[in-house]
């Protein structure tokens, strides 16, 4: 859809006859896909060039944010169940931790969580909670608490979003979504982020040389946009 909410919209003409204008304008938030600005809302018959689209409030640098997730227990957990972090697999156990990676299921879904949490963070208690082989996840870190295992990447950012979750073996066992999610990258100030003006020929398309901008950042943020572009009859 077309964008209109368009803010501190500014016009230089670039040549004596006015063809060639810059604009530049802030876009209130990323848009989503299919989104984009529309020529006209800026004075001009057609956009052939992006320049750049950078954070609007570039004075202030934003931080990053780790990703999280969530691993819901109801019950115990029953034996053989696995959880998977991050591309390792833990296996509750009933009976001896005799390998890597196996956890003592608990006498209820409180115990059954926090041995889980012990288990991912591999810092002290082996042998009575998880075997001794096991060591810390290489990507996230884990708290328990009210049978709820939150899980942190390790490296705040946007990278943090692909660290995947899973059970099997016990429907008592769930994971708050496929992939964490939150994490978001760290902004400098005036950092150029990635708008691509992806306008085609298509004629799925409209022919107005529109901006369009679909990409994938999802944080809303406030967008400078700086366009080169014609004005109307040229």
């Amino acid at each position: 859809m077309a964008l209109t909410s368009l803010s501190d919209v500014r016009r230089t003409k670039l040549d004596p006859l006015g063809d060639l204008v810059l604009v530049s304008c802030i876009v209130a938030s990323v848009p989503t896909a299919g989104d984009y600005v529309a020529a006209a809302s800026l004075g001009l018959d057609n956009i052939f060039c992006v320049l750049s689209a950078s954070r609007a409030t570039a004075a202030v640098p934003t931080a990053a944010v780790a990703a999280t997730g969530t691993i819901t227990f109801v019950d115990d957990a029953v034996d053989t169940a696995t959880v998977t972090v991050g591309g390792i697999t833990y296996t509750f156990e009933t009976g001896a931790l005799d390998a890597a990676f196996k956890v003592l299921s608990g006498a209820d879904l409180s115990a059954s969580a926090t041995n889980l949490a012990a288990a991912i963070n591999a810092q002290s208690l082996a042998d009575t909670l998880f075997d001794a082989a096991t060591f810390p996840n290489p990507v996230v870190t884990a708290v328990s608490a009210a049978g709820v295992v939150t899980v942190t990447a390790r490296v705040a950012g946007t990278a943090g979003n692909a660290i995947t979750l899973a059970t099997a073996g016990d429907a008592d066992i769930t994971v708050g979504a496929a992939t964490l999610a939150g994490g978001v990258d760290a902004l400098a100030v005036g950092q150029v982020q990635a708008l691509p003006n992806t306008q085609t020929a298509s004629l799925t398309q409209d022919d107005a040389g529109d901006v369009w901008l679909s990409h994938g950042n999802t944080a809303a943020q406030n967008v400078r946009l700086v366009v080169l572009g014609t004005t109307p009859g040229n």
